[in-house]
């Protein structure tokens, strides 16, 4: 029996049937899903997804954290307001 699953896929009606599928045959499995906004982010998470990427948000972030790099921020900060959008953006 899977322990997890990752879904990649960009139809998120084939990823809302693969979620459902997965859990009733596992109940248990962890499931990753990628998301192309918020509003499918929030719908894979109401019908069973445990943790929920989103493509643009994670470029973004990884943007940030380099240009932090770049800049010589403190780490503290970096991570501090990196956090701070996590939240702002749901994630």
């Amino acid at each position: 029996r899977a322990r997890a699953i990752v879904i990649a896929i960009p139809s998120r009606h084939d990823q809302e049937v693969l979620i459902l599928n997965a859990i009733k045959l596992n109940s248990d499995v962890t499931i990753i899903s990628r998301a192309h906004n918020r509003k499918d982010s929030q719908r894979l998470k109401d019908i069973g997804a445990h943790a929920i990427i989103i493509p643009e948000i994670e470029a973004s972030l990884s943007v940030i954290r380099k240009l932090y790099t770049v800049k010589k921020i403190p780490k503290e900060d970096s991570l501090r307001w990196l956090s701070q959008i996590k939240v702002s953006e749901g994630i």
